[in-house]
């Protein structure tokens, strides 16, 4: 799985459930983390994209957890 805008990251995570969410949050943070090595993958625009999908699988998760519960 690759996302390369923020769009379609929200898109798949406005209907993916809690595991999909899990696994897509894990995905953006790796990739994340690793645009923000030293050395050869050190992009902080790439950076940026990542953390905004992984804050959009986060605010996703928070939202199904609200619903699930009450």
């Amino acid at each position: 799985m690759w996302w390369s805008r923020v769009e379609d990251f929200e898109r798949d995570a406005e209907r993916a459930t809690a595991e999909q969410l899990m696994a897509m949050k894990e995905w953006a943070s790796e990739d994340e983390d690793s645009a923000d090595r030293p050395g050869m993958g050190r992009n902080p625009k790439a950076r940026r994209l990542f953390r905004r999908m992984r804050q959009v699988a986060d605010d996703r998760l928070v939202a199904l957890d609200h619903t699930s519960s009450g």
